[in-house]
């Protein structure tokens, strides 16, 4: 049974309802005008069979935004944001399916509501539209109704064994295809998918040759891929066998042979069925390479004065984002990578001038990544503003939130490179995404559990590249307070004061950062008078090239935290005004 949330609005114009008798939204058309949401339409999918709506609105002189497709057969509209004044005309909208999120539409002006319900899809609207949107309403579903579209199959690969398995998904379509040949067979493949509205090139999969690539192009989306045919066999060297010929054949026409016809023939087809991706294998020898992960470009958003430019997509992860905001807008940024865990630091894009440098957004814990850029660029086509959100945290608002407002994100990916324009300011931006499944940056540090009593609250530093300064406050008890200086790639981390500190201030102890490192810490803990629960009494630290004083009275159960063959790079445990508990991250000791 659908779940019917009001119309948010007002009730100007005529009253529309598409009911909820579809099984999910599949395209969104939304124009904005100088009152608002001038109109909107909708796609519905119902028995596999595409429904779309009358417009609600009238076009007018109307510029629409792109369309919101939801094409991926897990993919549903799950919420809407929407703006609207008090007379009743709904300024803006954005959507949001489990997969991606659109740009903001419109004017964030009025009244903001969000219109979602828990673990449902939206199948269905309602509302009022006259000359303009008047108001907005949606129908929910259980998400475990029926998927809109039918899922790909996946027909067996053919060939041998060998190699290492890839797979590009499925999509709405594939747009191109390079073949790489060598003397023995295909070396390496690479497609152009359509995944509306966007355009993803996939990674090459093998390894091409001086020979380089040869292209079938598609007349999409008119023609598609129907089979595929060839034949694989073995080659001298190796004991599995190699593609040795590939052909396409559309529902035009079949491409010449790609490669030389030798061996087992085969053919990939499903009658009735067009291809929408591939998978396979791949090896690490002349015919082929193993497979690296598909970075999937994001186009960038914004103007085209000034000079491209782009980092690329071979980094492992951005690790420190630093950006200048002038009177036009962002004057500047500048990117540090790793790769190979190795920093890389991009040249800064745009000027530095008079701009006024915000605080860097550094990623330093090891299971960190960049996952999402929101920014704001003006109709002469600068960069007005722009925000950062890694999967633990979000940067503030540097620059203005004025203008036309995008979104840079790719569900379940990561950020590993950016790409855009600048000349005097930073004119656009486009970013790279991976998956999250690649391997992280940085080895993942290790956190050994804390070791103390359980009283106080919770507090964790995280894990950096290594501890360049420890900070010690005692009291008449214990350990009141201890922080810690980081070191995160060129970037000094100063943690938060953890406990609070007497008359007695701080002790200081330094490492000499980075031929020096803390290999281990020990100390004591003990009850003290009025409290149930004990305290940290005392703190030493070992590095691999001496132990510093004890810190504190050395009373109670001693303890030792350390991991034999590995550096400590952070801290966390337990405090009130008084330390109850310490604990450490630690990563293997590498030359």
């Amino acid at each position: 049974m659908a779940q019917k949330v009001d119309a948010k609005g007002g009730k100007a114009g005529n009253q529309w309802d598409d009911g909820s008798q579809h099984d999910a939204v599949t395209k969104i058309q939304v124009a904005a005008g100088a009152n608002g949401i001038q109109y909107i339409q909708f796609d519905y999918v119902k028995n596999g069979q595409t429904e779309q709506t009358p417009i609600r609105g009238i076009k007018g002189r109307t510029i629409p935004a792109d369309p919101f497709v939801i094409n991926h057969p897990e993919e549903h509209l799950v919420s809407v944001e929407i703006w609207y004044r008090p007379e009743g005309v709904v300024q803006g909208l954005r959507f949001v399916s489990n997969k991606k999120t659109s740009g903001f539409i419109g004017y964030d002006l009025g009244t903001r509501f969000i219109m979602q319900v828990q673990d449902k899809k939206i199948i269905g609207f309602h509302g009022s539209a006259g000359d303009n949107l008047s108001s907005l309403g949606a129908y929910f579903a259980p998400l475990t109704s029926t998927t809109p579209l039918t899922p790909a199959k996946q027909l067996p690969a053919l060939g041998s064994d060998d190699g290492t398995a890839w797979d590009d998904g499925a999509y709405v379509g594939v747009k191109k295809v390079y073949v790489g040949q060598a003397q023995d067979g295909i070396s390496a493949v690479k497609f152009v998918y359509d995944k509306s509205p966007e355009e993803i090139v996939g990674e090459e999969h093998g390894k091409s040759t001086l020979l380089g690539f040869e292209e079938f192009v598609l007349d999409y989306p008119s023609e598609y891929i129907t089979a595929v045919e060839g034949t694989y066999d073995k080659i001298f060297g190796s004991d599995g066998s190699v593609i040795t010929m590939l052909r396409f054949k559309t529902n035009k026409q079949t491409s010449p042979p790609f490669g030389l016809e030798a061996g087992t023939a085969f053919e990939l087809k499903e009658e009735g069925h067009k291809i929408v991706g591939f998978h396979g294998r791949a090896v690490t020898h002349k015919t082929g390479k193993k497979q690296r992960t598909m970075a999937q470009k994001v186009e960038a958003h914004g103007g085209k004065g000034g000079n491209q430019w782009d980092d690329g997509s071979e980094h492992d992860a951005v690790t420190k984002i630093q950006v200048g905001a002038g009177g036009l807008g962002i004057q500047y940024v500048q990117f540090d990578y790793v790769k190979k865990g190795q920093t890389e630091e991009a040249p800064l894009r745009g000027i530095k001038g008079r701009s006024i440098a915000a605080d860097p957004f550094v990623i330093n814990h090891p299971e960190e990544h960049l996952v999402y850029v929101e920014g704001w660029y003006n109709p002469e086509g600068l960069i007005q503003g722009l925000k950062f959100k890694s999967n633990k945290k979000t940067s503030d608002v540097i620059g203005y939130d004025d203008g036309t407002q995008f979104t840079l994100q790719v569900q379940d990916k990561k950020i590993i490179g950016f790409h855009g324009f600048a000349g005097d300011n930073l004119n656009s931006l486009g970013a790279y995404f991976a998956p999250l499944t690649t391997s992280s940056p940085l080895i993942p540090a290790k956190k050994l559990p804390a070791l103390g009593s359980d009283e106080g609250t919770a507090w964790d530093d995280g894990a950096y590249n290594g501890v360049k300064k420890v900070y010690i406050g005692q009291g008449l008890d214990g350990v009141s307070a201890v922080k810690f200086e980081y070191v995160n790639g060129s970037q000094v981390v100063i943690g938060d004061e953890r406990g609070k500190t007497t008359l007695l201030g701080f002790e200081e102890f330094d490492i000499d950062y980075p031929s020096e490192y803390i290999t281990a810490v020990d100390g004591t803990c003990d009850k003290i008078f009025g409290s149930d629960s004990a305290v940290i009494t005392m703190l030493r630290f070992k590095t691999n090239k001496r132990t510093s004083n004890p810190f504190g009275l050395e009373a109670g159960i001693a303890f030792e935290l350390i991991e034999e063959g590995h550096k400590i790079v952070g801290f966390h445990g337990k405090v009130s005004d008084i330390l109850h508990q310490i604990g450490v991250h630690v990563l293997p000791i590498t030359n």
